[in-house]
């Protein structure tokens, strides 16, 4: 029987995080897989709920968490930063190394997706990686959503409102410098990018950029009609068996 275990950690700025384990019956593997949520979501979203529950039950020790200011974690929405989720992401996968996972695989969703790329291009082992219309280059995204008259009121206030929660100019300024296609360049692992081809947050092109940058084993899954959340019941259980079948099949059978 799949059991949930509650857990705390702690990153290294010293900020403590929320998650749930789910742990396969049985004896213990080294086979695990860490779900990173998007921006304005957390561990609790139907996609990672249901991604723990059928990766826990094929045998994997899967974690989903709350990023700093989402969920039960510590700190504010208006302090987020893809650097910082990195950080809580490194903090997540030492997690399941000191219960002896060895063999790791990542799959996230919208920003999460973008953090999980940054991590798997950084020192970090991970073993697959599977993104969920992740942002490649947030830069475009900002400078469609926010002309220069609103950037600059940003900076001169300091936030911005964005949907109802503010938002800190290190957001901004991170997002318009941070070079996601270097860490791209640095991924050794298989990785799978799945994106809807009616994305109106994330366009497809940025899912076909990402995946042209990809050095090593990549698959590009566009799914017809698909939104950004994969609202429609047949969207959503399309990228979410294709991501079930990718861990499990680069994780190989060791779960």
């Amino acid at each position: 029987m799949l059991m949930e275990q509650h857990v705390t950690f702690s990153n290294r700025r010293g900020g403590h995080l929320a998650g749930v384990l789910h742990l396969p019956a049985g004896e213990a593997n080294s086979f695990g897989v860490i779900l990173c949520h998007g921006m304005e979501s957390n561990k609790e979203s139907f996609k990672l709920v249901h991604l723990g529950g059928s990766l826990g039950g094929a045998g994997f020790t899967v974690l989903r968490f709350d990023f700093t200011g989402a969920g039960e974690s510590a700190g504010e929405f208006e302090s987020i930063t893809c650097t910082r989720q990195v950080e809580d992401l490194e903090a997540a996968h030492e997690l399941l190394r000191d219960r002896g996972v060895a063999e790791v695989a990542v799959i996230g969703s919208s920003m999460g997706g973008t953090t999980a790329l940054m991590h798997a291009g950084g020192a970090e082992k991970v073993a697959a990686l599977v993104t969920l219309a992740a942002p490649f280059d947030p830069r475009a995204l900002l400078e469609r959503d926010f002309p220069p008259k609103a950037m600059a009121l940003w900076r001169d206030q300091g936030f911005i409102e964005f949907n109802g929660r503010r938002l800190r100019t290190d957001f901004l300024e991170e997002a318009l410098a941070i070079d996601v296609a270097s860490a791209v360049a640095r991924i050794t692992c298989p990785v799978l990018v799945i994106h809807g081809d009616a994305d109106p947050t994330v366009p497809a092109a940025q899912a076909v950029a990402l995946h042209d940058a990809l050095p090593g084993e990549k698959e590009l899954c566009i799914l017809p009609g698909a939104d950004h959340r994969f609202t429609r019941q047949e969207d959503r259980d399309a990228a979410l068996g294709r991501a079930e079948a990718w861990v499990a099949r680069c994780l190989g059978s060791g779960a």
